[in-house]
């Protein structure tokens, strides 16, 4: 078990952290087996946020309900049968510790956007079937009422088959839309003018997640790097001006010769995820629908099983059964980040003020 900090804690210097059981040709760190895992499991962790000293009580005179508890009982819905898809990471299980935190372990296979490159042979293709991916499974989410809001490259696994997961997609649901912590959900540069606006939420808001990567993947750079937050704040409530939102992206960028070569399918796509309006905006089931996606009806996005398939694997139903063997055989979530420093304790004299 290889386990390592979350990019997200160092961005927002929250108590956060993350694991990941890796493949590789190392052993586990629990000693547990040599295996190679084809499949990786995460895990992270934060703090929900405390009550005030001022309000332990509601106004029946009852405790309040710790927020943890309310992030736990939330996120039994993600951990059931009935969430799973095959373009979305498995949630596994969620554990309640000390102080308000909470540890959250999920599947996490293939590799983030950000990690990927994306070859120029058949590139507008490859992007559609990107596309097609994350609408699916937003689409489903849709579907068990639910939305991601934290979609952005490093939240989009990808496999060498180009087979498509949404990862950490549960983290706005089970926080009660980012009420019960203290930190932001998602990343700013993805949401829709009308989320920076406070509007109501609504399913079309991870459509133009979608927009907003697959420009990205299209134009070949990162939109607005090394903005601070308000500055990319204000770009992309700039995008709400009329006109073409991809092409002024491209403009803004100096990619418009890469705009101009793209194909009429792909910008059709990113221009539907992009239209400002939330009204004509359309739904990710409609947009499934469009006749761009007409090559991917009926094929199956499931990645195949690599070679050299351990016998672990081979007999083992799932990766819940992994994971709940691993347990079996003495694996504990919390001594693994306690072992890498990730989880730190010390004694309460020490907190006192010096």
């Amino acid at each position: 078990m290889r386990i390592t900090t979350s990019p997200i804690e160092q961005q927002r210097e929250q108590n956060r952290s993350s694991s990941v059981f890796c493949r590789g040709n190392s052993l586990s760190a629990s000693g547990m087996a040599p295996a190679k895992l084809n499949y990786r499991i995460s895990v992270s962790t934060f703090f929900a946020k405390s009550h005030p000293s001022d309000e332990c009580c509601g106004s029946n005179g009852l405790p309040l309900t710790p927020n943890s508890i309310g992030i736990y009982g939330r996120s039994q819905l993600l951990r059931g049968d009935a969430l799973k898809h095959e373009n979305l990471c498995e949630y596994l299980d969620v554990i309640r510790g000390k102080h308000e935190r909470t540890i959250i372990v999920q599947e996490f296979a293939g590799s983030p956007l950000t990690e990927t490159f994306i070859g120029e042979n058949n590139k507008q293709q490859t992007l559609l079937r990107i596309g097609y991916q994350m609408l699916r499974a937003v689409s489903h989410l849709n579907e068990k009422g639910l939305m991601a809001r934290n979609l952005e490259p490093v939240n989009v696994l990808i496999s060498r088959d180009f087979c498509v997961k949404l990862y950490n997609y549960g983290l706005y649901y089970m926080t009660y839309s980012g009420k019960y912590v203290s930190f932001p959900i998602g990343n700013v540069k993805y949401h829709g003018p009308e989320v920076l606006l406070g509007s109501r939420e609504n399913v079309k808001n991870d459509v133009w997640s979608v927009g907003m990567i697959l420009a990205e993947l299209a134009l070949g750079c990162k939109l607005w790097d090394n903005l601070k937050v308000s500055q990319v704040t204000r770009k992309v409530l700039s995008l709400i001006k009329p006109g073409n939102v991809f092409e002024k992206i491209a403009r803004e960028h100096n990619k418009m010769d890469q705009y101009e070569e793209l194909d009429v399918p792909l910008k059709q796509i990113i221009d539907l995820c992009l239209t400002v309006s939330l009204t004509k905006r359309p739904k990710p089931v409609e947009l499934l629908g469009h006749e761009a996606f007409d090559f991917l009806r009926g094929e199956s996005f499931t990645a195949p099983d690599p070679e050299g398939i351990t016998l672990l694997e081979k007999h083992c139903g799932s990766l819940a059964e992994i994971y709940y063997l691993w347990q079996l055989a003495g694996g504990d979530v919390q001594q693994e980040l306690k072992k890498e420093g990730l989880i730190k304790s010390e004694a309460p004299i020490l907190s006192l003020p010096k």
